[in-house]
């Protein structure tokens, strides 16, 4: 506030925005003719990141260390899309992303065609079909992270396990 916070002046404003990144894996069953249980969703590649430091003052991420990101969630694939979030920490640095899915026991990846930069803040979605011969992935679309749904939700990344539990809406980040 621009007189001063005091106890007669405790309103302030901050604007937020989000360090880490999402990629909404929209999984799709092609011509697949197995169960489908899927049971896990990773991305990969320099630039995913795994861990990082956020300077609290200046809002830059230093030290990021590109890895190996998964989330646990159990669904059985269909022909409509179920949407796989994934936070992870953009590391700026351009490079192809590998997306591995772990369904009836077995784990199928595949690799983007494009080089790709992902940016704080973003939500960038990409579409993944499964057929008997594989996995093929789709471009990437970049928009305005939300969060929204039902059930519980687990995402590991870096030793920390974040989890939304039961019904959640209104976890949204936009520029």
């Amino acid at each position: 506030a621009s007189t001063g916070l005091n106890d007669k002046n405790a309103d302030a404003s901050f604007e937020l925005q989000h360090a880490l990144a999402v990629m909404k894996v929209k999984v799709k069953k092609g011509s697949y003719t197995g169960t489908g249980a899927v049971t896990s969703c990773s991305i990969s590649g320099n630039p995913i990141g795994l861990t990082g430091t956020l300077d609290g003052t200046t809002g830059n991420l230093s030290g990021v260390t590109a890895g190996k990101v998964s989330a646990d969630k159990s669904y059985t694939i269909s022909q409509s899309a179920i949407d796989h979030d994934i936070i992870f920490v953009p590391t700026t640095t351009a490079g192809q992303v590998t997306v591995g899915l772990t369904m009836d026991g077995k784990e199928y990846t595949t690799t983007t065609s494009s080089s790709d930069t992902f940016l704080p803040n973003q939500c960038y979605t990409l579409n993944l079909t499964v057929d008997d011969s594989g996995a093929t992935v789709s471009g990437i679309q970049v928009g305005n992270w939300t969060m929204s749904g039902e059930g519980n939700s687990i995402v590991t990344a870096g030793g920390y396990t974040i989890t939304f539990e039961g019904n959640y809406s209104g976890i949204a980040f936009s520029v």
